[in-house]
């Protein structure tokens, strides 16, 4: 679930604060 997660936000293009949570 956490690599999924890790993952999806690697692709698609997330808020500034979800991009940096990881």
């Amino acid at each position: 679930e956490l690599k999924a997660g890790v993952h999806a936000l690697a692709i698609e293009p997330a808020a500034p604060g979800e991009k940096t949570r990881w």
